[in-house]
């Protein structure tokens, strides 16, 4: 595995499984686009098993949630938001590991990112 930071996560049906998952949702999402979609657009190109899992932005009452929405979970992946670049990915029976390169703005910011993991199939993510 290349150098890098690595998000680690516990995957309780298999790691191979939602590495697949993770990569489906990435490819589309970092794919390059002329514009970007719309909340309504990217609910249509994603994934079902994925958007399902988003809350509806009206269900978010505070900023402590155990959901993330559609809308702010794509917002983090605009290419001026990107913190990072996930540069490798290893899935090994139960524990999936994405190392990540930080793109020089700002913090990481991995919450969205932790978010798919655990839309994926994992549950411990650190």
């Amino acid at each position: 595995m290349s150098d890098g930071i690595t998000l680690a996560a516990d995957c309780n049906r298999g790691a191979e499984e939602a590495l697949e998952r993770v990569r489906e949702v990435l490819d589309l999402v970092l794919a390059p686009r002329p514009a970007w979609p719309s909340t309504e657009e990217w609910a249509r190109i994603l994934p079902a098993w994925f958007v399902t899992q988003c809350t509806d932005d009206v269900q978010v009452q505070n900023c402590v949630i155990d959901k993330w929405s559609l809308r702010a979970w794509v917002w983090w992946f605009q290419p001026d938001q990107r913190r990072f670049r996930v540069v490798d990915a290893q899935a090994t029976g139960d524990r999936l590991d994405l190392v990540l390169e930080p793109t020089g703005q700002g913090s990481l910011l991995t919450g969205a990112l932790e978010w798919l993991v655990k839309c994926a199939g994992c549950a411990k993510v650190t």
